[in-house]
């Protein structure tokens, strides 16, 4: 697949380590040739990881202004055949309502595995009505438990999620769903591909800081790397003010890259990873 030079402007073939006019190093072939083998080489550095990704993931649960309430996947209703008797069955899937600005009101289902509070999400995202930034959810009216709610109790991955991008909490728990333990808990694919929804959910924080992102892609990537990210750069010491004769060979690797890395095995893998670790903390937290 031919690229241009960032240097020269000539176009080559991506199969070639630098361009053949002016010399300058492929940073596409770099990115290749520095791809760890999965999955051995990565759960190697991920299972070193675990232990701070877990510590992120505890904080957005403890800044959880509301209770955590018990988690079950089944009730108990009437039996119609014995008076005064019931029978245990399994919960009807969630349904998310939103009430949009014009006044229309659509809920959501569970559907293809993706929870109803993320089917709600990414219809919201598709048509406009709300937008993603700086690791927020926002519209152009303030988000509330009255215009974005669910009849049942969120589980644990949609309770972390939603606090994570700031969107409202009905009632919060630490539960494991159905499938929760399989890694692959759907997203919209607005959060799937954005880099501070990850930053956030690794760090614990709201603020975007890349830094133990970064440390965590070190899993996948060999050697000495940057991630560059609209303006920034960063090592694994933190944001990069300076290209300079020390660094200036180092390779840098766009968030862009990495999405499109393989045919998105690398933020698969990755997002396989983040489940497995909302799924152990989740168990921790409701013992």
């Amino acid at each position: 697949m031919p690229t241009d030079c960032e240097h020269c402007g000539s176009n080559f073939d991506n199969d070639l380590a630098a361009c053949p006019n002016c010399g300058a190093n492929n940073p596409r072939h770099i990115f290749s040739a520095r791809m760890k083998a999965m999955p051995t080489a990565v759960n190697v550095g991920l299972t070193k990881s675990a232990a701070k990704t877990k510590n992120g993931i505890n904080t957005i649960r403890d800044e959880i202004d509301k209770p955590l309430e018990k988690y079950t996947m089944t009730t108990y209703v009437p039996d119609p055949d014995k008076k005064g008797q019931f029978i245990k069955v399994s919960k009807q899937s969630a349904t998310t309502t939103v009430v949009f600005q014009n006044g229309e009101k659509l809920s959501f289902k569970t559907t293809d595995q993706m929870h109803s509070e993320m089917v709600a999400l990414d219809h919201c995202f598709s048509v406009g009505e709300y937008g993603f930034q700086n690791g927020s959810v926002y519209a152009q009216y303030k988000i509330t438990e009255k215009t974005y709610f669910t009849t049942e109790p969120h589980c644990g991955f949609c309770t972390i999620i939603l606090r994570s991008i700031g969107m409202p909490l009905g009632t919060p728990t630490a539960g494991n769903g159905q499938m929760a333990g399989n890694g692959d808990y759907p997203l919209p694919e607005v959060l799937r591909k954005n880099i501070v929804f990850y930053a956030n959910l690794v760090s614990g924080t709201d603020d975007g800081d890349l830094l133990p992102l970064k440390l965590l892609l070190n899993s996948f990537i060999k050697g000495t790397w940057y991630l560059v990210s609209g303006g920034d750069t960063v090592s694994d010491k933190g944001l990069v003010y300076d290209m300079n004769d020390e660094n200036q060979d180092i390779p840098l690797v766009t968030w862009n890259e990495i999405v499109q890395c393989s045919q998105g095995e690398v933020i698969k893998a990755l997002w396989a990873y983040l489940c497995k670790q909302i799924y152990e903390t989740n168990k921790e937290a409701a013992l």
